[in-house]
């Protein structure tokens, strides 16, 4: 395993230190100060060509995979009758996925180089089948404009002086990157599962007229608190907060240190649609 590509791709997806640092405990690799340091020294280190840290790669890579799958998308539920979940599931069992450049590189992002000369019509990249559901992972290139205010005192004088006028001065630069949206085909919930990605959409705007927000804050919590029954954890269990209505606590024995591992999961409805208005 090329170590350097999964890191560089860890350093695109995930914005928060916090959320790396995590991963990397998890999978018993050293941490140095901060993102770029840490970098360096686990592409630098003498011992990556060891059995037992090739292992420790491999584990970061399947919590990365995980992480296109799961975090930083939005989410909306459809139901579906269990005659239709059954032919998609029929469907997509024996499905051969055309060969693209997007596949030729999955997991990881597409180099930036050959992204830009992709169209921007989404492309099926990998299909993960489980005893729950199928996921399908397509692949679209996007592009936004970065827009980034400019000092003024930056300039020379004669710069500054033909620019007095002006209160502020912007620079913009068009970005390009890749996005990982995914479809979960629920096979016994009757519930198809759109998760599109919001790593790098900023602003948001691309996606607001395709979802909207949950208005059943129950529902989502219900489906995540069986979601994480079936993942499998060590000694899993949940109960009810007794402080909050759309909240619940589990439990579960940490892989890693072997103790209990609790977490507080809330749910926060940002859903607002009023029916007693004209």
């Amino acid at each position: 395993m090329d170590a350097s590509i999964l890191l560089k791709a860890l350093r695109q997806r995930i914005s928060v230190w916090e959320t790396m640092k995590d991963m990397l405990n998890m999978c018993d690799l050293p941490i140095g100060n901060g993102w770029d340091r840490t970098i360096k020294k686990l592409e630098n280190d003498p011992l990556n060509n060891l059995i037992s840290s090739e292992i420790k790669f491999q584990k970061l890579q399947t919590l990365y995979c995980n992480y296109i799958l799961i975090s930083q998308k939005a989410i909306k539920f459809y139901n579906v009758s269990k005659q239709d979940i059954d032919k998609l599931i029929s469907c997509f069992e024996i499905y051969k996925i055309e060969p693209t450049i997007y596949q030729k590189y999955y997991p990881f992002p597409v180099a930036e180089e050959d992204l830009k000369g992709i169209d921007v019509l989404p492309n099926l990249a990998h299909i993960e089948i489980t005893n729950e559901n199928i996921s399908l992972v397509f692949c679209t290139r996007h592009s936004f404009t970065e827009r980034t205010e400019i000092n003024l005192k930056d300039f020379n004088p004669e710069a500054q002086n033909k620019l007095i006028y002006y209160d502020k001065v912007y620079g913009t630069k068009r970005q390009i990157y890749q996005s990982f949206d995914v479809i979960v085909i629920w096979k016994n919930k009757g519930l198809i599962e759109a998760r599109i990605d919001m790593t790098k959409n900023p602003q948001l705007k691309e996606y607001q007229n395709y979802f909207d927000r949950q208005a059943n804050a129950r529902s989502v919590m219900d489906r995540w608190n069986e979601y994480l029954l079936n993942k499998g954890l060590q000694n899993y269990i949940s109960k009810v907060c007794p402080k909050r209505n759309l909240a619940f606590f589990s439990t579960h024995t940490h892989e890693r240190s072997g103790e209990s591992f609790r977490v507080r999961h809330i749910g926060i409805s940002f859903y607002f649609k009023p029916q007693d208005k004209m």
